[in-house]
């Protein structure tokens, strides 16, 4: 996968050369050059009207939002939890990602909030946040690596240093050498916290390249074969969803053309095509059952992070829109183990 900034896409280059060659006039337009199609891989979920209620209610939701508005943690109120509700119960439906493609914006922010550290323990890999950088600017990022017992320069009865857990923070958009580290007394006084509640969520969504490729088993020589394509996913989506989408995309150009004119031998060249077309209608079973699997699972974690479901092993029944305890590992691991497997 080749990741694409703002500023680049399959028509960036385009555009340029035909507003220069618009303003010369009286020059010989440059023969086209050949053009490849590309058509926005997203449809976005239609949005369903919610029914309108009292007035009384609508007065005390509006209530309860200022008293809430400093509490970044606050569990939504009824209204705003309606309707995450109702779009958690479509999101993951057998429509994902073969009719539809949820922006899961407001299910990622609240996320965020929803497993919000509030001690070290409680710090986890893959956090979405907002974290405010050494020159005072805020950017939205995410927790890559948690380090304990790290000496901290503190006070302490012997006067020595306090070992604490730190955790690294990666900004979107950013190299890794702009990665800052952070311990949990950072989340409590305000200088990380939960996702877009100070920097501005990505405006487009997250373009990628994508090529297809197999290694030969007794080479181990690299081969690229198919169509490359482009494939667009969004920004908060995680990566077993974003996975799926380049999966669905991709099982659009892994098939060749047909035979090539020429003098060929007909039925040497049908037998190959039919053994090819086998391949491929197999190799494209393999990737629907993937898709089927990975939007399995992230529903699954979507739910258990919003405390949607009770983890196994974990005592008393959890709260929704705050679950600070949820585990994905078991998880995780269950993933990769059944993704081998096919």
């Amino acid at each position: 996968l080749t990741v694409l900034n703002n500023k680049k896409g399959p028509c960036g280059q385009l555009a340029p050369r035909q507003r220069t060659m618009s303003e010369d006039i009286g020059t010989t337009p440059a023969a086209p050059g050949l053009l490849v199609a590309f058509e926005c891989t997203l449809r976005p979920r239609p949005l369903e009207k919610t029914p309108e209620g009292n007035e009384e209610e609508s007065e005390d939701n509006d209530e309860e939002n200022d008293e809430d508005e400093m509490d970044k943690l606050a569990v939504p109120n009824k209204k705003e939890g309606k309707s995450l509700e109702n779009l958690i119960a479509k999101y993951g439906n057998n429509s994902e990602c073969r009719l539809y493609d949820t922006d899961v914006l407001p299910i990622a922010k609240a996320v965020s909030r929803s497993i919000w550290p509030t001690k070290e323990d409680e710090l986890k890999l893959g956090l979405r946040v907002d974290a405010i950088d050494h020159k005072d600017h805020w950017y939205p990022g995410s927790v890559v690596e948690i380090m304990e017992n790290e000496q901290s320069h503190g006070e302490s009865k012997e006067g020595e240093n306090i070992p604490r857990t730190k955790v690294r923070i990666h900004f979107d958009n950013f190299s890794s050498k702009w990665d800052e580290m952070y311990t949990i007394e950072h989340f409590k006084d305000g200088r990380v916290r939960p996702l877009f509640s100070h920097a501005p969520p990505r405006a487009k969504p997250t373009e990628f390249i994508v090529h297809h490729r197999y290694t030969d088993r007794v080479t181990r020589v690299s081969n690229l074969f198919g169509q490359s394509f482009y494939v667009q996913c969004h920004s908060e989506w995680t990566a077993a969803r974003a996975g799926a989408q380049v999966l669905a995309q991709a099982s659009r150009f892994l098939r060749k053309g047909s035979i090539p004119p020429g003098p060929v031998d007909i039925d040497a060249a049908h037998e190959r095509e039919s053994r090819v077309e086998k391949l491929y209608d197999r190799t494209q079973g393999v990737i629907s059952e993937l898709i089927d699997l990975l939007i399995e699972f992230d529903r699954e974690y979507v739910l258990g992070a919003l405390g949607f479901t009770q983890e196994p092993n974990s005592g008393g029944k959890p709260k929704k829109f705050r679950n600070p305890s949820f585990d994905a590992s078991l998880l995780s691991s269950t993933l990769v183990k059944r993704v081998s497997e096919k």
